[in-house]
């Protein structure tokens, strides 16, 4: 995963671009197997919103803003989540699969630097030789 994220690198600063540049037009689009009559009513369902007070705005715009807000908190699988629930989601193909890619570049590297720091016996030095120090967050032996 990490070797494939590294010969196509994404950053948070792409992502966040991308989908600047993509958001007005998510708000919108038909599903490809949706008629005419089911996307005018759906049209027409988001012409007047009555929404709970306390829960979140299921509209595209709301949805587009709540995934920026994602974005600039780091957390890409939320905003993946939101732009995936989006009427007009087949034209950010591309930001998805790049959010996709960077979320699991991003696990990818999570899991061997927890694996590095809780299980170091397998560190070595630049001369190869072991790393004797436990480390700082392992559970103490015994």
């Amino acid at each position: 995963t990490i070797i494939r994220a590294s010969k196509n690198p994404v950053t948070m600063d792409q992502l966040r671009a991308q989908l600047d540049e993509i958001g007005p037009s998510l708000g919108s689009g038909r599903a490809a197997n949706e008629s005419f009559w089911a996307a005018l009513h759906r049209e027409a369902s988001e012409l007047f919103v009555i929404e709970q007070a306390g829960k979140e705005s299921q509209t595209p715009t709301q949805r587009v803003q709540r995934a920026r807000r994602y974005l600039e908190a780091g957390r890409v699988e939320a905003a993946l989540g939101e732009i995936e629930k989006l009427p007009g989601r087949a034209k950010a193909a591309d930001w998805i699969a790049k959010a996709r890619s960077y979320a699991e570049a991003r696990r990818a590297l999570d899991i061997i630097e927890s694996a590095a720091i809780l299980e170091p016996r397998g560190l070595r030095d630049a001369v190869g030789q072991p790393i004797e120090q436990p480390s700082p967050l392992a559970p103490p032996a015994g």
